[in-house]
C-alpha cells in the first residue's frame, strides 16, 4: 500500500467553501456545475510510466489533469490495477519509491461536498463524495520495478573456476544466481575490462575452443526489452529498455592451456634398454615439445599403464628396477598432482585442474642379456660345408636363452676373429673358401656396434648390453674344386685310333684352387653316362671301341660313390664334397677300317689297253666298318711303292704304259701324309689313324702300238 498521507481532509469541502464566500460577499453561482475529471497525464503527457526502485532513480512522479477549468476539488486517486483504492493525493507528485515493486494506477478525481471514498474500497463501486464526483477518462500506469543483480556463482557455489581449453572435451560451466527481484535475468560473460566476449541465452557456457585466457560472468536483472550487444563495455551499457542492475559479484573462469605434447630421451630415442641388475647406474635423461606453460612432469608406469613412479625431475636412474618394461609419460597440467603410485594413469584424475597426458611414451626395457646356448637346427654343434662347390651351404641357427634381449649370431674364425654378422638366423658359407669358423649367439641391447675384422672375445659387442653364448657351432669349410682338365700335352681334344691293336694311352692333369680335397678323373660319354673311374691320371682307350668320349676332373672329400651307367651330372659322386671340373678334355675314338675293295663292278681284277689312246678309266667301291673315318685310294706298283693318289673313286690308266700295278682302299683320320714313291706298305700314310684294305684290284695294263 502506498505510505502516501491520506488527503480526505485537505480536499476542498463545497459547502465549506460557499459559506466563506457568502461572508466575503461574493458569488456562488458556481457551484451549480457538474464535476468533470477529464484525463489525467504525467508532466510529460505520458500514460505509463516504469520506476526503478532501488537503483538511487528518481521515484517521484508528476502527474498534469486535462480537465475544464472549474472549481471544484481535485485529488489524484492511486489504484492497484482491480480498482481498489491505495491513496487518495492532493498534489499533483507521488513518491512511489516505497511502496515496493507492483504496478498501479493513478486516476484524476473531480468532487464536490465532503469526500466519502476510503482507502480499501473500490474506487469505481463506492460513493466518492456527498457531491458531484468524476473520475478522470483514463489513468496513468505507473510500474514499479525492482531489478536486483544479486549475486552468482556457478551451480557448486564456486565464483572461481579452471577450465581446460584445446582439450578437446567440452568446458561447460552452469551458473547460479540469488536475487529478490522477480524480473528477468540473463548471464554476461567479458574480459577483465569489462568487455562483452558473450550472451549466452541460458545458463550455462562451454568454453571449449576459447583459448587460454581469464573471464568473468556476471549476472544482470532486467526489465523490457534486452538490447547488450558483444564489444561494448559494462560500465557503459544500458541492458535493456527498462531496468537493470549487474550482480554484486562475478564468476571468474580462467581458461588454463595444456599440451602433453611427445616425449623422447635427449638423444630423441622412445625405446632405450637397460642392462638390468650390472651394477652400473642406469640413469636416462627425458624430454618433451609440450608448447603450453603449464607444470609439466614425468610418470613411469608399467606396460599396463600402472603408476610405478612420479620423478621430480627429468632423470631417473632404473638400476635396480629388475627386468620388465616400463613407459614414460609426460604430463602437461596445472592445479595440484593427485595421482598416486598405484593409480591407472589413463583412469585417474592426475591433477585437480587440467591435465592431458602426452600422446606417446617412451619404453624402456629393462633387460638381462644371457647368451645361452646356439646350435644348429638340428641340434647339431658341429657341421660340415662344401666350399667351392658352386651350391648354396646354408645353415639355420637356433639358441635357448632366458633372456627376452635381442638375439643375433657372430661367425668367428678360431681366434675369434669376427669373419660375419649375419643379419638373422641363417648363414650362407658358400663362397667363404676352406677353413674352419665358429658361430656364437650373441644376447645384447641396443644396437650391434661389433665391426668385421674386431676380435668378438676382446671388444663391446654393443652399444647396450651383450653376452656372448655360453659355446658356439663348429663348421669346418671343406673345399673342393674340379678346376680344369687338359692332356699332359695341354690339349683339351684328342683322338685315337681305336681298333688298330695299339695302346692308346693319354695322361691327364688339372688345376685347381683346393690342393687339400682328392682328385680323379671320371669317364663319361657325351650325355655323361659313366664309362670309366680310373684309378689315376691315365686312360686306355684301346678296346673302347669308337666313339667320344669326355675325362671330367673330380675334386672329393670322404669316398666316391659314383657308378659305371650312373649319370654323373645327375647323382652324387661321393659321400662328401664333390665338385666336377668347368670343362672337360674330348676323346674322339676313331675307328679305321680299310675293308675291302672291288672295281665298281665287282671285279678284284681289271685289265686295260695302254697306249691306244683311249682313256682307261676304271671306277672303284669300297666296304668298310669305319664310318666315321675318311676313306681314298691308293695305286702302287706290285712291291707297294705309290704310284698314285687318286682324288676320288676312279682313275684312268692310259698314259701309265704297260704293267701291273695294285689299287688299295686307305681308312684313315687327320690327312693323307703319303707321297708318291714311298711304300704304301712301310709309311705312315695319315697324321691321324689309317687301315689299308685286307686286299686290292689287280689291274693289268696291256700295251698295245700298231707301230709304223
Amino acid at each position: 500500500m502506498l505510505k502516501q498521507k491520506l488527503l480526505r481532509s485537505t480536499c476542498w469541502n463545497p459547502g465549506y467553501l460557499a459559506a466563506i464566500l457568502l461572508l466575503l460577499g461574493l458569488p456562488t453561482t458556481t457551484f451549480a456545475q457538474d464535476c468533470d475529471a477529464g484525463k489525467i497525464f504525467t508532466t510529460d503527457h505520458e500514460e505509463y510510466v516504469e520506476i526503478c526502485l532501488g537503483q538511487g532513480d528518481e521515484t517521484e512522479v508528476e502527474f498534469a489533469p486535462d480537465r475544464p477549468e472549474m472549481e471544484f476539488l481535485y485529488c489524484l486517486a492511486v489504484t492497484d490495477t482491480a480498482g481498489t483504492i491505495l491513496s487518495l493525493v492532493l498534489t499533483n507528485t507521488v513518491d512511489f519509491g516505497p511502496a515496493g515493486p507492483g504496478v498501479c494506477l493513478v486516476y484524476g478525481v473531480n468532487f464536490s461536498g465532503q469526500l466519502t471514498a476510503n482507502v480499501g474500497e473500490n474506487l469505481f463501486d463506492t460513493e466518492i463524495s456527498t457531491g458531484c464526483a468524476d473520475i478522470s477518462e483514463n489513468s496513468v500506469s505507473v510500474r514499479r520495478t525492482l531489478s536486483e543483480g544479486g549475486t552468482v556463482s556457478t551451480i557448486g557455489g564456486d565464483t572461481e573456476v579452471v577450465t581446460c581449453p584445446g582439450d578437446g572435451v567440452a568446458d561447460v560451466i552452469q551458473f547460479a544466481h540469488e536475487t529478490p527481484s522477480m524480473e528477468s535475468f540473463r548471464y554476461i560473460v567479458t574480459d577483465e575490462e569489462g568487455t562483452i566476449l558473450g550472451l549466452p541465452p541460458g545458463n550455462e557456457v562451454n568454453f571449449e575452443g576459447a583459448g587460454p585466457g581469464t573471464c568473468r560472468v556476471y549476472g544482470v536483472s532486467f526489465s523490457g526489452e534486452f538490447n547488450a550487444e558483444l564489444g561494448q563495455n559494462i560500465a557503459n551499457t544500458r541492458f535493456c529498455t527498462g531496468c537493470f542492475d549487474l550482480s554484486d559479484n562475478f564468476v571468474t573462469v580462467t581458461r588454463k592451456e595444456i599440451d602433453g605434447g611427445k616425449v623422447s630421451t635427449t638423444d630423441g630415442e622412445t625405446e632405450v634398454y637397460t642392462c638390468a641388475g650390472d651394477g652400473e647406474a642406469d640413469e636416462i635423461m627425458f624430454m618433451h615439445d609440450s608448447p603450453a606453460d603449464a607444470s609439466f612432469r614425468y610418470i613411469i608406469t608399467d606396460d599396463n599403464g600402472i603408476i610405478i613412479g612420479i620423478p621430480e625431475g627429468s632423470t631417473q636412474d632404473f638400476e635396480g628396477a629388475g627386468e620388465g618394461i616400463c613407459l614414460v609419460w609426460g604430463v602437461s597440467f596445472t592445479g595440484n598432482l593427485t595421482a598416486n603410485p598405484g593409480d591407472n594413469v589413463k583412469r585417474v584424475a592426475i591433477s585437480d585442474e587440467c591435465f592431458e597426458l602426452s600422446s606417446n611414451f617412451i619404453t624402456v626395457n629393462r633387460t638381462e642379456v644371457d647368451g645361452g646356448t646356439v646350435s644348429t637346427v638340428d641340434g647339431a654343434l658341429e657341421a660340415t660345408t662344401c666350399a667351392g662347390d658352386g651350391e648354396d651351404d646354408i645353415i639355420m641357427f637356433t639358441h635357448e636363452t632366458s633372456s627376452g634381449a635381442n638375439f643375433a649370431y657372430v661367425v668367428t674364425d678360431t681366434a675369434g676373429t669376427i669373419l660375419g654378422l649375419p643379419p638373422g638366423n641363417e648363414v650362407n658359407f658358400e663362397g667363404a673358401g676352406a677353413g674352419v669358423c665358429l658361430v656364437w649367439g650373441l644376447s645384447y641391447t641396443g644396437e650391434v656396434t661389433a665391426e668385421l675384422g674386431q676380435n668378438a672375445l676382446e671388444i663391446e659387442l654393443a652399444d647396450g648390453c651383450f653376452d656372448l653364448s655360453e659355446g658356439f657351432v663348429t663348421v669346418t669349410r671343406t673345399g673342393v674344386d674340379g678346376g680344369t682338365v687338359a692332356t699332359v700335352d695341354g690339349e683339351s681334344e684328342v683322338a685315337v685310333c681305336a681298333g688298330d691293336g695299339e695302346d692308346d694311352v693319354i695322361m691327364f692333369m688339372h688345376e685347381t684352387s683346393e690342393g687339400g680335397a682328392n682328385f680323379a678323373y671320371v669317364v663319361t660319354d657325351e650325355e655323361g653316362i659313366i664309362l670309366g673311374l680310373p684309378p689315376g691320371n691315365e686312360v686306355n682307350f684301346e678296346g673302347a671301341g669308337a666313339g667320344v668320349c669326355l675325362v671330367w676332373g673330380l675334386s672329393y672329400t670322404g669316398e666316391i660313390t659314383a657308378e659305371l651307367g650312373q649319370n654323373a651330372l645327375e647323382v652324387a659322386l661321393a659321400d662328401g664334397c664333390f665338385d666336377l671340373s668347368e670343362g672337360f678334355v674330348t676323346v674322339d675314338r676313331t675307328g679305321v677300317d680299310g675293308g675291302t675293295i672291288t672295281t665298281a663292278d665287282g671285279a678284284t681284277d681289271a685289265t686295260t689297253c695302254a697306249g691306244d689312246g683311249e682313256d682307261d678309266i676304271i671306277m672303284f667301291a669300297h666296304e668298310t666298318t669305319a664310318e666315321g673315318a675318311n676313306f681314298a685310294y691308293v695305286v702302287t706298283d706290285t712291291a707297294g711303292t705309290i704310284l698314285g693318289l687318286p682324288p676320288g673313286n676312279e682313275v684312268n690308266f692310259e698314259g701309265a704304259g704297260a704293267g701291273i700295278c695294285l689299287v688299295w682302299g686307305l681308312s684313315y683320320t687327320g690327312e693323307v701324309t703319303a707321297e708318291l714313291g714311298q711304300n704304301a706298305l712301310e709309311i705312315a700314310l695319315a697324321d691321324g689313324c689309317f687301315d689299308l684294305s685286307e686286299g686290292f684290284v689287280t689291274v693289268t695294263r696291256t700295251g698295245v702300238d700298231g707301230g709304223t
